[in-house]
Order: structure tokens, then sequence, then C-alpha cells
């Protein structure tokens, strides 16, 4: 998982802020260039599946934090229950609107 692209390594993790999933948390696996444009591959786990990440466009999303060592070598399975294990320490961020203030 050595992808690099506009701040987005994959482990980074991210708050939706456009779209039906937005307030949902997410961890970058990947990009993808489609019609020109750069879009970010997400997984939450459960709703985006590893098997069928969700493409994000740079915009709809913020940088929440990125994952430790630790987490990054625990991801490195890349299953679901992982994913989710790993966000449910990012359930915090769910509460705070895509501008910074709590919602």
């Amino acid at each position: 998982m050595e992808i690099k692209l506009d701040g987005f390594p994959a482990g980074t993790v991210v708050k939706s802020c456009a779209g039906r999933d937005r307030k949902r948390v997410f961890i970058v696996i990947g990009t993808e260039e489609s019609r020109g444009d750069v879009r970010l591959m997400v997984t939450d786990g459960s709703l985006h599946p590893v098997s069928k990440p969700k493409l994000k466009n740079l915009r709809h999303v913020r940088v929440v934090g990125s994952l430790t060592d630790a987490e990054m070598e625990e991801l490195e399975s890349l299953d679901d229950m992982t994913v989710e294990r790993i966000l449910v320490r990012y359930d915090e961020y769910r509460a705070i609107g895509c501008n910074g203030k709590n919602i």
C-alpha cells in the first residue's frame, strides 16, 4: 500500500462530506483515475466492503487522521472485520461537521 496522491496515502482516515454516505468514516485503500478525475477508493468494511470500495471525489472528503504503524500492520490482511475494528476508534469524528464545527 505505497500509493501516494495529493496527500491521501493508503491508510488515511477520511470522513465523507457529501453524498448519501456523508458523516461516515472511511479508510483510503487506493486511487483510481476515471474521466480525467482522480478518485479515492475508500472502504468502511460494512456499507462499502473491501471487495467493492466506494469511489469518492477528493472534494467530498475531509482527512481526520492516519493509521498508526500498528494499525497499518493490522490492515495488511485487508478484510472487512479488520477495517471495521480499526474505524471504531475514529467514531468521534462522525459528530464533527466538515467545516470543523460540531453538528
